[in-house]
């Protein structure tokens, strides 16, 4: 009797066939985790944006309590005379024309009629670009936020915050950490 030899190993068809399947499956899961991975990185920049927005908060409304923050909001961190970000400058009016503080904003001489003043003409936001701070902007976010924020690699990237020059509210606080020079303005 003859006997035959057991070939140890695969064919060329067996290893052809598995790595089309192993090729099928990557090219199924590349995407999903690469989606996955953005989800992660967006989840970490709102952490930083919530953690700036509070942060900013907190220290708008020490200034508030303070009375570093004035009424018509003239402060180191958006001075209403400046074109920093200020609605009232884009407005035309001048500090002359602000009325006095109170719960309602009050009546603005705009262009010789009275005007109700409202939430959005007294919303200011301060800027910064990626980088250092070089800029009056800059330094006004890195000011603010810097006794704040513990990892200070975050005050390199490009800052938003926008807020109530009143009531020293903060509104909203953007972060963007992309690559290149990133600016919001």
């Amino acid at each position: 009797m003859k006997r035959f030899k057991r070939r140890a190993g695969f064919t060329l068809v067996e290893i052809i066939a598995v790595l089309v399947i192993i090729g099928i499956l990557a090219a199924i899961a590349v995407p999903s985790i690469a989606a996955y991975l953005q989800m992660g990185y967006q989840t970490n920049r709102m952490s930083i944006a919530r953690t700036i927005f509070l942060g900013a908060q907190n220290q708008l409304t020490e200034m508030r309590i303070t009375g570093e923050l004035t009424e018509t909001g003239a402060n180191s961190y958006g001075n209403p005379a400046n074109t920093d970000g200020n609605v009232f400058t884009a407005l035309g009016i001048t500090e002359a024309d602000w009325p006095d503080a109170g719960g309602d904003y009050g009546i603005q001489k705009v262009e010789g009629v009275d005007k109700p003043i409202t939430n959005k003409d007294v919303v200011q936001y301060i800027s910064k670009q990626k980088g250092q701070p070089q800029t009056i902007s800059d330094w006004r976010v890195y000011n603010l936020l810097n006794p704040v924020i513990v990892d200070k690699s975050i005050l390199n990237e490009a800052i938003l915050i926008e807020y109530n020059i009143r009531t020293g509210v903060v509104l909203s606080a953007f972060y963007g950490d992309s690559p290149g020079n990133t600016s919001f303005t």
